[in-house]
C-alpha cells in the first residue's frame, strides 16, 4: 500500500508491504501508518507524522460509508497532538486522509474522537468537517 510521510514539509508516498487481506482492511492501512517510516524510509529523509506513543489501540472504529471512511481515534491519540503546531497537525491530517483515499479508493475522510466530532485539537484545523484527498500538499515531484 502507499502510506504518506513528511519530508522537508511536504507529504511523501512512501510503500508498505501487507499481505492481500491486510492491504485491503482500512484498520491495516491506518496501523501501517503509525509504524511510521522504515530503515529505508528514514535513509531517503522521511519522517513520521503521527505520534510516536500512539498505535493500532488507538483506532477505536474505521468503516467506509460510501466513499467517505469514518475514523473513530481514541481520546489519547487527540491529547498527544494538543501542543502540535499547524505545520505538523496539517501533515498529520492528511498523511492519514491521503493514506486512506489512496489504498481503499475512498475520496474523503471523517474524523471521531471516542465517537465524538471534536472541533478543534491545536487551535488550527477545524476536524469536525470532512476532508477530501489532497494532492497539493504532496512533494511536486509526485502525482
Amino acid at each position: 500500500i502507499t502510506v504518506y510521510f513528511a519530508r522537508e514539509g511536504k507529504l511523501a508516498p512512501a510503500e508498505k508491504n501487507l499481505d492481500r487481506e491486510q492491504a485491503d482492511s482500512l484498520r491495516a492501512q491506518l496501523a501501517s501508518l503509525m509504524e511510521g517510516p522504515g530503515p529505508q524510509d528514514f535513509a531517503e529523509g522521511l519522517e513520521a507524522t503521527l505520534p510516536a506513543d500512539c498505535g493500532e489501540e488507538d483506532i477505536l472504529g474505521i468503516a467506509l460509508e460510501g466513499d467517505v471512511v469514518l475514523v473513530n481515534l481514541s481520546e489519547s491519540f487527540r491529547s498527544e497532538i494538543q501542543s502540535w503546531g499547524r505545520e505538523r497537525e496539517t501533515l498529520l491530517c492528511y498523511s492519514m486522509v491521503n493514506t486512506l483515499c489512496q489504498s481503499s479508493g475512498a475520496r474523503r475522510v471523517c474524523f471521531f474522537f471516542e465517537g465524538e466530532q471534536v472541533e478543534y485539537i491545536s487551535g488550527t484545523i477545524y476536524w469536525a468537517g470532512v476532508f477530501d484527498y489532497n494532492t497539493g500538499l504532496c512533494e511536486e515531484s509526485f502525482g
